[in-house]
C-alpha cells in the first residue's frame, strides 16, 4: 500500500511537471527557511523587549520582571537581523548582563550570571545560596556561547571595547566554570551531564 501511495505521488508530480532534481534543490535550500525564522521569531521576541531597562521581559514570570539568558540571545538576534538601532539596543544588553555577573572569586557562582536582574543577592539571608534555584550554573554556558558566536559572526558590528568586555566576561565564567565537578558542593556535573559539559568545551576552547 506505501509502495503504491508513492507511486502513486511521483505520477501526480510527472503528471504536473515537475522536475525531480529542482524539487530536491529547492528542498534543500534552507536560507529562505532560515531567513524567516530569524524575522518571526524576533518579530515575536520584540513584543517583550523593554528598551527602558535592556532586556527582555521573563515571559514564565508572574510578576513583572526581566530575564537574564533570554535577553542575551536576542541579542544576538539584533544583531543578525540588523536593522535600525538593533545593534545599539544589542550592545545595552550585553553590556548590562556583563554588569551584572558575578565577580567574587571566592564565591561558587563566581563568573555567572544573574538569573534575573531584579533578584537579591545570592548567598543572603534573603536569598539563600541553591544551586539551580537562586543561581543556576549552566547560565555560564548559555550566555558564554551566545558571546562566543555573537563575537564569530559579528565583530564588524560589535564595538572593540564591547568586544574586549565580552572577551573578559567569557573569561571570568570559563575560570568560575572551573569551580564545577561532580559529587561537589551540590554539583552534577560529570561527563554524562553532556549539555553543560559540551558548552564549557565550546566557550572555553
Amino acid at each position: 500500500m506505501v509502495a503504491f501511495s508513492r507511486f502513486c505521488a511521483a505520477l501526480t508530480l510527472l503528471g504536473c511537471g515537475v522536475n525531480a532534481t529542482q524539487a530536491l534543490a529547492k528542498r534543500n535550500d534552507t536560507e529562505s527557511y532560515a531567513t524567516n525564522l530569524l524575522q518571526e521569531s524576533m518579530a515575536w521576541m520584540d513584543m517583550f523587549y523593554d528598551q527602558e531597562r535592556a532586556y527582555l521581559f521573563d515571559l514564565d514570570s508572574r510578576a513583572l520582571v526581566h530575564e537574564t539568558r533570554s535577553s542575551a540571545w536576542y541579542a544576538a538576534g539584533l544583531l543578525a537581523r540588523n536593522e535600525a538601532d538593533d545593534v545599539e539596543q544589542a550592545v545595552r544588553i550585553v553590556t548590562n548582563i556583563i554588569g551584572a555577573q558575578f565577580k567574587n572569586v571566592s564565591e561558587q557562582w563566581y563568573g555567572d550570571y544573574q538569573k534575573y536582574p531584579e533578584e537579591p543577592t545570592v548567598g543572603t539571608a534573603q536569598y539563600p545560596k541553591n544551586i539551580y534555584n537562586s543561581w543556576d550554573p549552566n547560565w555560564r554556558g548559555f550566555i558564554g556561547t551566545t558571546f562566543v558566536m555573537m563575537l564569530e559572526e559579528f565583530p564588524h558590528l560589535i564595538p572593540q571595547g564591547t568586544q574586549d568586555y565580552m572577551i573578559e566576561s567569557l573569561v571570568n565564567a570559563t575560570i568560575g566554570d572551573s569551580y564545577r565537578m561532580g559529587g561537589v558542593d551540590d554539583d552534577n556535573l560529570y561527563p554524562a551531564y553532556s549539555n553543560p559539559s559540551i558548552m564549557r568545551a565550546f566557550v572555553s576552547g
